[in-house]
């Protein structure tokens, strides 16, 4: 009874056949009403994991014996129960049944069996562990785990690869519902195409379209469709090049929360897709970084094609798989090129850089522990079947079969389908040890993310399957330093875990202080004499920055803010005070930096209480240059290459410090006149030279410096969506008037009107004006910029109207009558801060809070 299989009664029209249609069709399960209430505790809400019109979805467990199993045994399943009323509900359990129940492929959801009885219907499905698409773009966890750029990329290749089998099958299958909620994924993030109720076959013979009601969801529906109900498979290229916006957008097709020029996602989007120079700014801030600008502008482009108002002009399916194929391209593996018969060996302890390698080679033996000496050891890649790894004090030793067995050997069809993404291979292990671990059979080729750095050796659980024509074991990367650069370095400090979580009371909200798509920063209290964590409130005040980024990317940013960070000093610089990789917990601890970052003193709603005043500008202008200038001038010659206002941070008495290191790179070395890299950092302040070719120098640091010089200035942020088309770019917007003597004083914030002299002020803008040169030659360096800004300073045109330099920054409204009239009204006042800043230290997120911060600073002038 309990294995039984059936076809379907022929209920309808729209029935299962009786038979097979093709050799591969598994016939479903029937499975009894009672059975299924057993395997989700009789459909309990603990076990609903989604509902919606067409009923709610159940999770239960079943296994091959039994149709229950006890909860948490056996295999999980998703049950569907179809609402009871009318025909439209029966129809489309039938539709799901017809479909699902002959359809096999890779990326469509596997229907297990059917129930109907007593009037109940419901359906069998395999379980997916991470739900809808939509869920992971848009859903109330998305800002904490934003899906990454390679993730959409890849759910976008899957999607279209069904759609391209069900377009091209025997009979043409139209789903007619594709929307971002009807894409699951499985718990390695597989997309699975899902919910058949509204399939129709496509049309037959010499028949352009099928005609047929109007049903699918608003916002997905290709306009012909809803104009005239003729249905064709362009239908759901269009809805694809819907969900393929909302994966780069990170925008739902429909949101009636924005304003109403920008409800409707693809009558927003369609200006910026037609346009190469705006187009990014319709990209999901969380990938900020992960992608290259030639392939934003081909996914965009692609999107832009799928939705195009007539139908013939979008691509079929077939095409968009080709376009999205040659848009993956494994491009961390494009540069490794692998000699034939080369030994395998480490690199010279000298070495800087090398790349050891072997391809189809017979080892044995073992691997020197100098390969603990990686500073960025991008992958240690074993390829066959690696039987034993054991270290001794001198070497890592590898029993593994000849390599040329191995590619003889494995079948490369199941090698490429193969997935390990759900072992653990690895353990982390730290303080010069290397990871031990084991493997497992047919492992066809193991790449282990091992990267060193400050005598630490930070091996995670970076392990990753891939296929490629080779077979090779390969050590790259470049060595770490024994010994600190300069006299004075001081390499950072590791925390536990728990030292942390004591520190910051748990990661309570009350002590954030920041968040971003990296993570979180919460303040904290460590001891002044011993480091470790001290009472709430006394103590050295610490910020802790946990890092959320997913994978390789989260590891690597990490890792470069503890390279640079930990060898670099300067007092513009942010001090780096420790870390943290405890239980693949990620932490970076910092000196505390009480005002927060530029950008919130410059354009948050603090400035409008208390703007920075000229002389404060001028200070932090000159101070972050002086970092850039440092950098710069280092002996391994860096680059920020994410410069902007937000990156800029302010201690009590309002010095700043250069933060955020994680995009950094050293700079060109010997003859090179640049560094070839992926294009990374914020839109607006990146320059155009870079974007354009990826070739990196300090000139991109300069033109950054330009455009936060230039916020400093204006007291407007470098992109402003809610400001008119011709002013929204601050770049662009103000290069006329930088141009002009007469006209740049119009630029200037009017918030310090007063505060300058004309002299002083045409000086000051001069600098942005050559920072932001086209031309990269033409920028000044940032030891002249940093000259140009003392000769400021020392002139006395930086006072203006008779400011003097100790003079605090006080707000206008710091004098106001309505705070001084009477005793009353003050004590009346300070009721109502004390109310609002309640018993909590400072940097509460609380805005509330913030403002009482703020306005307690105004009065006392601190």
């Amino acid at each position: 009874m309990n294995n039984r299989k059936h076809s379907l009664p022929a209920v309808s029209s729209a029935a299962v056949s009786s038979c097979p249609r093709t050799e591969g069709e598994i016939l479903l399960r029937r499975f009894f009403l009672n059975e299924l209430k057993m395997a989700t505790w009789n459909f309990h809400p603990d076990n609903m994991v989604g509902e919606g019109g067409f009923g709610s979805v159940f999770k239960g467990w079943v296994d091959d014996s039994s149709a229950a199993a006890n909860p948490g045994k056996g295999m999980l399943i998703a049950v569907k129960r179809i609402n009871k009323e009318g025909f439209l509900g029966h129809e489309q359990w039938l539709a799901e049944i017809y479909y699902l129940g002959r359809l096999r492929h890779p990326n469509l959801v596997k229907l297990l069996g059917y129930c109907f009885e007593d009037g109940h219907r419901l359906l069998v499905f395999e379980f997916m562990s991470r739900g809808g698409l939509d869920n992971h773009i848009f859903g109330r966890d998305s800002c904490l785990q934003p899906l990454s750029w390679n993730l959409r990329m890849k759910i976008s290749l899957e999607a279209a690869n069904v759609l391209a089998f069900l377009h091209n099958g025997e009979e043409t299958v139209v789903h007619r519902d594709i929307t971002s909620s009807n894409i699951l994924l499985d718990s390695t993030y597989n997309a699975k195409l899902a919910d058949f109720g509204l399939a129709k076959d496509g049309p037959t013979g010499d028949k352009s379209h099928v005609s047929t009601a109007v049903m699918g969801t608003h916002g997905y529906a290709a306009p012909e469709y809803i104009a005239t109900g003729h249905l064709t498979a362009k239908c759901d290229v269009y809805g694809f090049g819907v969900v393929m916006l909302e994966m780069l957008s990170g925008r739902r097709s429909l949101d009636q929360s924005l304003p109403t020029v920008q409800q409707n996602l693809v009558d927003w989007a369609k200006p910026y897709l037609a346009s190469k120079r705006r187009v990014l700014k319709v990209f999901d801030p969380c990938l900020k970084g992960q992608y290259s600008v030639a392939g934003a502008l081909k996914a965009a482009n692609l999107a832009k094609q799928c939705l195009s108002e007539e139908p013939e002009f979008r691509p079929n399916m077939t095409e968009v798989v080709k376009a999205l194929e040659q848009l993956q391209g494994p491009e961390d593996m494009k540069g490794l090129k692998i000699p034939q018969n080369e030994p395998c060996q480490s690199p010279r302890a000298n070495s800087s850089n090398r790349r050891r390698s072997t391809r189809r080679a017979t080892m044995s033996g073992g691997i020197r522990t100098s390969v603990k000496g990686f500073l960025n050891a991008k992958r240690l890649a074993l390829s066959a079947e690696i039987d034993t790894v054991h270290e001794t004090n001198e070497t890592i030793t590898l029993n593994f079969s000849a390599l040329q067995a191995a590619a003889d050997s494995v079948d490369k069809k199941k090698a490429q389908e193969k997935s390990i993404a759900s072992t653990s291979y690895g353990l982390s292990i730290y303080d010069g040890s290397f990871p031990m671990f084991n493997s497992a059979p047919k492992l066809f080729f193991l790449f282990l993310i091992c990267i060193t750095n400050l005598n630490i050796v930070s091996c995670t659980n970076m392990l990753q399957f891939a296929y490629l024509n080779s077979f090779c074991c390969a050590i790259e990367g470049s060595m770490l330093p024994s010994s600190p650069r300069t006299q004075n370095e001081i390499l950072p400090r590791r925390f536990f875990y728990n030292e942390l979580k004591t520190a910051t009371w748990n990661f309570h909200p009350v002590n954030m202080v920041g968040e971003g798509c990296y993570g979180r920063v919460f303040k904290g209290w460590i001891d002044d004499n011993t480091s470790t964590s001290a009472k709430p409130g006394s103590g050295m005040l610490i910020a802790v920055k946990t890092i959320k980024g997913e994978g390789l990317r989260g590891q690597k940013e990490w890792l470069t803010e503890i390279y640079y960070l930990g060898r670099l000093r300067h007092p513009n610089v942010v001090k780096l005070l420790g870390y943290c990789f405890d239980d693949d917990h990620r932490l970076l601890v910092y000196e505390f930096m009480a005002k927060g970052n530029l950008e919130f003193r410059l354009v948050g709603w603090v400035s409008y209480l208390q703007p920075l005043s000229w002389i404060l500008r001028m200070k932090i202008a000159l101070g972050a240059a002086k970092a850039l200038a440092f950098i710069h001038n280092s002996e391994g010659k860096v680059i920020h290459r994410d410069f902007k206002s937000s990156n800029i941070l302010l201690d009590s008495n309002y010095n700043a410090k250069l933060a955020d290191f994680g995009f950094a790179k050293d700079g060109p070395a010997g003859d090179s006149s640049h560094v070839s890299t992926r294009v990374m950092g914020t839109y607006g302040y990146a320059a155009p030279e870079y974007v354009a070719t990826g070739h990196l120098t300090s000139k991109n640091d300069v033109y950054g410096y330009g455009v936060v010089m230039l916020e400093l200035l204006t007291g407007k942020p470098v992109l402003d969506t809610s400001r008119p088309t011709r002013e929204q770019d601050l770049v662009e917007w103000a290069k006329p008037y930088l141009d002009s003597k007469r006209r740049v004083l119009k630029i200037l914030d009017a918030r310090i009107k007063g505060q300058y002299s004309v002299a002083a002020a045409r000086k000051a803008a001069n600098l942005p004006n050559q920072c932001l040169s086209a031309e990269p030659e033409l920028r000044p360096n940032m030891n002249e910029v940093v000259k140009e800004l003392e000769q400021l300073q020392e002139s006395g045109d930086i006072e203006g109207a008779g400011i003097s330099h100790s003079e605090p920054c006080q707000s206008p409204y710091s004098n106001s009558s309505s705070v001084k009239s009477s005793w009353r009204s003050w004590i009346s006042f300070s009721h109502v801060l004390t109310r609002v800043l309640g018993t909590h230290g400072y940097g509460a997120p609380d805005d509330v809070y913030g403002f009482g911060v703020v306005m307690l600073e105004m009065l006392s002038g601190r």
